[in-house]
């Protein structure tokens, strides 16, 4: 057994023997290059050795384990859950990121730029959205910026719904009685409405027509069921007291009426120091009081410029046509000189109203000749178109029927009648109205708007009317009283 071991080492090392001459041949080096055990260590490290199977437990592989239904539906439905969170506050912090930031653009509706979320008042004077109907918006309190330039006429915003933008006059247009113990439908200031609708150009395209009170109100306890339905109205006693009433942009330091009346049939109006009252006359004489026309024009009417404010009023429409009659009933005209504003416009002709009133007073009996010396002489006659008026009467016995023709005339220039725009003044002066040929007496216009009878001997301002040619052009200006349209006179920037 020991000899057979002996064998089998021996013939081991002759193999190792063999294979170490072996490789000395096959490399450059000599055999004092390398040691026996350098060469029997590159040996060991060429030979490749079989991995070790690891010892003990085989590793099992780990099976998946698969949902069930319900806890499927229940992480789905909790990933939709998170977009719907994310989707709804994203798009909140898109919404009043736009409010507070509007892009103008040329399409930009009006109520865009008024009902920006910077705009809104949560306290004191501004813009308020109700509690109750996010789509309304109304103004409170004096200090607003909510003043409109459309068609020639400066307005106030009262209030923005989800159909149309509701605005009042800045200023009484005229002066009239409201009517003889009757209701609005019936009265003298819904017929003059009638008639203000007409000043308009394309009433029926930009304006909306809308509900009015017709209703007798109670001003403590406002409730009103019956309504009527035009383009222009009277502002209501709710919507005055919404606003702040006394405290707030809409009373002036004039007399004008409200759309409502009481339970005998007579219109209430807001005084000049603000307060409502319903005190305006008894059987055979009637007190005749300032008229603030409200208009609804489209929630989508396209915005053009402005901030809001007096001086800068938001613009929406066209601002000036070359033609004067193409333009509007309010416009500022400057004409030799003076100050006019359009009253009429149509392809016959302009009707301008002079703005103040003449320097020299006269006798209702010489005020043609005035005209005549102190004004008609200082025009360019062919500028000027001749025109058919009348005297009109006007009392309690005629039911204040304002259009009612007296006498007629003609002439290139003429005083206001009841009923015309713009009448309104800080001077008392004389109207083309008479009250009683018998006594000759015949109205003046006062200072608070109010209509009294003048003996026709006594001296009192004038305020003329002149109608210039259709083909008038206007040379500049954009028709407000800031820049009034210019047209050919000596001014400077007609010249310029």
């Amino acid at each position: 057994m020991k000899s057979d071991e002996t064998k089998t080492v021996s013939s081991i090392d002759e193999e190792t023997t063999s294979e170490i001459d072996n490789l000395k041949e096959s490399t450059s080096h000599s055999d004092d290059d390398y040691s026996i055990e350098e060469i029997l260590t590159m040996e060991d490290s060429s030979i490749k050795k079989p991995k070790k199977k690891k010892e003990g437990k085989e590793e099992k592989k780990k099976e998946k384990r698969k949902l069930r239904t319900g806890e499927l539906i229940f992480i789905l439905g909790n990933i939709f859950v998170i977009f719907c969170i994310i989707g709804f506050y994203g798009y909140r912090a898109y919404y009043f990121y736009k409010r507070e930031n509007i892009d103008i653009v040329k399409t930009t509706p009006l109520v865009d730029v008024v009902t920006a979320r910077k705009n809104l008042a949560i306290a004191g004077d501004g813009l308020y959205q109700d509690e109750t109907d996010d789509k309304l918006f109304y103004y409170k309190g004096k200090n607003v910026n909510n003043n409109v330039l459309f068609q020639g006429r400066l307005w106030k915003i009262v209030d923005i719904n989800k159909d149309n933008i509701k605005l009042i006059a800045s200023e009484n247009v005229s002066s009239i009685v409201y009517g003889l113990n009757t209701t609005y439908e019936k009265s003298v200031v819904k017929t003059w409405l009638k008639d203000y609708t007409n000043s308009f150009q394309d009433p029926e395209a930009n304006l909306v027509k809308s509900k009015w009170c017709n209703d007798k109100i109670d001003v403590n306890d406002y409730k009103c069921e019956k309504t009527t339905e035009d383009y222009v109205g009277l502002l209501s006693i709710d919507d005055y007291l919404r606003a702040g009433g006394s405290n707030s942009y809409l009373p002036l330091d004039d007399y004008w009426w409200t759309i409502n009346y009481d339970n005998e049939n007579y219109g209430y109006y807001v005084n000049d120091k603000g307060q409502i009252n319903n005190n305006a006359g008894d059987k055979g004489n009637y007190f005749s009081f300032g008229v603030r026309p409200v208009i609804t024009i489209p929630r989508d009417v396209l915005y053009k410029s402005g901030e809001g404010t007096t001086k800068k009023p938001y613009v929406v429409g066209t601002l000036k046509n070359v033609v004067l009659h193409d333009n509007y009933v309010g416009n500022y005209v400057m004409y030799k000189d003076m100050l006019f504003r359009i009253i009429k416009a149509d392809e016959t002709g302009t009707e301008l109203i002079l703005d103040s009133v003449l320097g020299k007073k006269s006798s209702f009996t010489n005020i043609n000749s005035t005209l005549d010396k102190k004004f008609l002489s200082k025009l360019d006659k062919n500028d000027l178109v001749k025109m058919n008026f009348s005297i009109n009467k006007y009392s309690y016995s005629n039911k204040y029927n304002y259009k009612e023709v007296y006498s007629k005339s003609s002439g290139y220039v003429r005083i206001p009648s009841i009923g015309d725009y713009y009448t309104v003044g800080s001077s008392t002066y004389w109207v083309n109205n008479i009250y009683d040929s018998a006594l000759g007496l015949y109205y003046t216009i006062q200072e608070n708007n109010t209509y009294f009878s003048d003996l026709k001997g006594n001296s009192n301002n004038i305020k003329p009317i002149i109608k210039v040619n259709p083909d008038i052009i206007v040379e500049s200006g954009k028709g407000t009283l800031s820049n009034p349209f210019i047209i050919g006179g000596t001014n400077e920037e007609a010249k310029n």
